[in-house]
């Protein structure tokens, strides 16, 4: 929308512009603005992650290594081990992806159930993430190979 007079300048449909599956309970995630771009996560076997140019909505890029299926949280900037990018959970995943380019840097399968809603928090090196119906939290140290440490109830962030 335009900032001066509420018109649109521009839209995209997850559906219809990205091939996605809606879940069942709608799209919900916060689009992420990080300078001139705007990163969504559409799901789907296209690249589930996706830049668009903030004033005209092109596709920038398209995270085409990553083909899972949207859940509710949202893409965090992040910058660990001194590389910056965008974290994400899906239902299969956790990841992070290269700003340039979508390319991704890291992958740890961490299977959710049911929902998958929580938002990924990075503190450091580690990335916390958490979801319900039992299936609890996990703490990943982000190094050249990722580390995942025992699932817990409870999981103190310092």
């Amino acid at each position: 929308m335009n900032s001066a007079d509420g018109k649109e300048v521009w839209r995209k449909d997850y559906d219809s512009d990205f091939g996605a599956q809606r879940p069942e309970w709608g799209y919900s995630e916060s689009p992420l603005i990080d300078g001139d771009k705007v990163i969504v996560f559409p799901g789907g076997s296209k690249g589930a992650m996706v830049a668009l140019n903030k004033k005209t909505g092109e596709v920038l890029w398209r995270s085409k290594d990553i083909t899972d299926q949207t859940q509710y949280g949202s893409t965090i900037a992040a910058t660990i081990g001194g590389v910056q990018q965008y974290i994400q959970m899906s239902m299969e995943n956790v990841v992070g992806v290269a700003p340039k380019d979508g390319s991704v840097l890291w992958k740890a399968e961490r299977k959710g159930k049911t929902a998958v809603i929580p938002t990924p928090i990075v503190q450091e090196d580690f990335v916390y993430v958490t979801s319900g119906y039992g299936v609890g939290c996990n703490l990943f140290k982000i190094t050249a190979k990722v580390q995942s440490f025992p699932r817990s109830r409870s999981m103190p962030i310092r």
